[in-house]
């Protein structure tokens, strides 16, 4: 796996041969976005924690450099992520924190364990503004004294102590946060307007067998008593949706046949019922998922982005390449993030067809791209063009891909078992 700290100043590209149709088998890891907030949640004990079967990316990377940084005992062992040990230290290295918005979780944890945390302000795709502020409401809500000086965020706490929290949008990473700084608190935390993603039940199940006391996780309320103290698991998080959707995205706009092993059905069911046509067929049972693509895909209609029940950010990337492959028109409104279509030029240079209003993309598909040369700008947006480069004619290149390392392991070979011809090419300056 590519390490973004130890190839700095390196560059990669894909190129691609597209037209090729997928066929074979995948087996889903565990969430990328669960995974990463378990990380921190393990912390909240000294005993040993192992978390299975984990990808092999570079934000678990990052994660796990942190995690020694703060003093923990943290490595990987195969496809499992072992924690072990009180961390020691309160500061987040801050070439660790800007290469991953996701060290923001590890602020709760922090709090919890030494009662003082200090991090810059985190870094990750560059996607939007995506303020923290959400997450300083709350665990200030908490008792947390919080302090801006430059460029660093200081947290210090005498002692959390449960509180009634609204957020002033679902966030997820601050429902995260705050569960975890809640659990080891005084009393009883409320969080109202929470965030209902199956990554929040996910680590609200591998919370409570630690010990800790919630309830609500999945709805709009969330409940949790404080505890006195966590003790060590095994625990498997649920399977990666995003990865999944990306798969039948890009079958669908390849064309073939793939099955997807220990995949979440109610998400693939989500999006069969968004990919209607009678072109492709998508069919989960028993945990696999099956789809089939024999025929150019009519436009999608409206698709909106937004907190869970809603169409995920996350996926709007890829779908945006399947409507670029589509024969019709696609509208998407991208409601999240107010940077997130930097891809959208990109796609342009395969030949798509796109208009963009603010926040409102419309996409008019021709039912064919051509190969070019595109540049990844995130790792969501980078799949979505490998997507597309792999459904249009001829050759493409895709460079500044290690972005798309940070959340999908080596997604080369795994579309190229799947028939797709991608190489990986490391550039020197």
């Amino acid at each position: 796996m590519p390490d973004l700290g130890e190839k700095a100043g390196v560059m990669e590209r894909f190129d691609i041969e597209g037209g090729r149709k997928l066929w074979g088998s995948v087996r889903l890891k565990g969430a990328k976005n669960t995974v990463l907030p378990l990380i921190a949640a393990s912390l909240l004990t000294d005993e040993e924690t192992v978390i299975r079967d984990c990808p092999d990316i570079v934000d678990v990377s990052t994660m796990l450099k942190i995690v020694r940084a703060l003093g923990s005992a943290a490595y990987r062992d195969g496809d499992d992520i072992v924690t072990r040990g009180r961390i020691t230290n309160f500061e987040i290295p801050k070439e660790l924190a800007c290469e991953m918005r996701s060290s923001v979780f590890l602020l709760g944890t922090m709090l919890s364990v030494l009662g003082r945390a200090e991090t810059t302000f985190p870094g990750g795709c560059a996607i939007g503004a995506r303020p923290v502020d959400i997450h300083m409401h709350g665990l200030g809500a908490l008792g947390a004294k919080v302090e801006y000086i430059g460029d660093t965020i200081r947290l210090t706490s005498d002692g959390l102590k449960g509180a009634d929290i609204k957020l002033s949008f679902p966030s997820v990473g601050a429902t995260e946060n705050v569960m975890m700084a809640a659990t080891l608190a005084r009393g009883e935390t409320t969080i109202i307007n929470a965030a209902r993603e199956p990554e929040i039940v996910d680590l609200a199940n591998m919370l409570n067998m630690m010990g800790a006391k919630i309830s609500g996780a999945g709805t709009s309320v969330i409940k949790i008593i404080g505890v006195d103290a966590l003790r060590g698991i095994k625990y498997t998080p649920m399977p990666d949706r995003i990865v999944a959707g990306t798969l039948i995205a890009a079958t669908v706009a390849c064309g073939g046949r793939v099955e997807i092993t220990n995949c979440p059905e109610s998400f693939s069911d989500y999006l069969s019922a968004i990919i209607k046509s009678d072109t492709c067929n998508i069919c989960s049972k028993y945990g696999i998922t099956t789809v089939e693509s024999y025929g150019i895909l009519p436009g999608l209609g409206t698709i909106e982005t937004g907190p869970y029940p809603m169409f995920p950010t996350d996926m709007q990337a890829q779908i945006c390449a399947l409507a670029a492959c589509s024969d019709g028109e696609t509208t998407v409104i991208e409601n999240v993030f107010e940077n997130r279509y930097a891809h959208l030029y990109e796609l342009e240079k395969l030949g798509a067809k796109i208009s963009i209003y603010g926040n409102m993309a419309k996409i008019t598909g021709k039912g064919f791209l051509v190969g070019g040369d595109m540049m990844a700008h995130d790792l969501r947006g980078g799949a979505g063009l490998l997507i597309a480069a792999m459904a249009a004619a001829g050759k493409s290149t895709l460079s500044n891909v290690r972005v798309i390392d940070r959340g999908y392991e080596n997604i080369e070979k795994m579309f190229s078992a799947l028939g797709a011809k991608i190489t990986r090419t490391i550039i020197i300056p």
